[in-house]
């Protein structure tokens, strides 16, 4: 995401992430090996020792790992790893692609309207 928010690339820069490891390329592309963190992402190391492509696909989902907590929910976008997963298992990989600006869009701009979800401001 900090390739489309200055401010946010400052803040990971700040906490001593080497530029050249930012933008994160995602999981898949690093072997698990997140900028932000000093070990390998357990997430993704149990997703290769299962040799399932997604979280979903697992018999185990959704797990413990994947379970949103509050704390930090305004600046993890992972908060949202269920919900995504979900989405790709409903449409597959290329649609959650189309979807998944309007899905962030929501999370951090959307106010929650009980029954409806969260909605955009009108413009």
């Amino acid at each position: 995401m900090c390739k489309d928010d200055p401010g946010l690339m400052e803040r990971l820069l700040s906490r001593g992430i080497p530029r050249e490891r930012l933008p994160c390329p995602g999981c898949r592309s690093v072997s698990g090996a997140c900028p932000v963190i000093s070990a390998r992402c357990e997430t993704w190391s149990c997703v290769n020792d299962k040799k399932v492509e997604y979280c979903f696909q697992c018999g185990d989902f959704p797990c413990p790992k994947l379970n949103p907590s509050s704390d930090r929910a305004a600046v993890l976008p992972h908060n949202v790893k269920v919900f995504n997963l979900c989405t790709i298992k409903r449409t597959g990989a290329e649609g959650f692609v189309r979807e998944s600006s309007l899905i962030q869009k929501r999370y951090f701009q959307g106010k929650m309207e009980i029954g409806k979800g969260p909605r955009l401001p009108q413009v």
